[in-house]
């Protein structure tokens, strides 16, 4: 699963910086922001909040619950 292209509440294209946003360490994170300029809080909530969850899930063998 990949960041939504687009914020959910106010439709920005938000999807583009994922690649570099995700290669940042926490502390530069925020100048990101601030460089890219994604001011609003709905856009900065879905880059901060992400979590991909095809990593997390590929460590389990699903096949074996069903």
């Amino acid at each position: 699963m990949s960041l939504p292209v687009r914020c959910f509440t106010c439709g920005k294209v938000i999807g583009q910086y994922e690649e570099e946003f995700m290669k940042l360490k926490d502390e530069e994170k925020k100048d990101f922001l601030e460089l890219k300029k994604i001011n609003r809080i709905c856009c900065r909530k879905m880059l901060l909040g992400y979590v991909n969850l095809t990593e997390i899930l590929s460590r389990y063998d699903l096949s074996k619950i069903v």
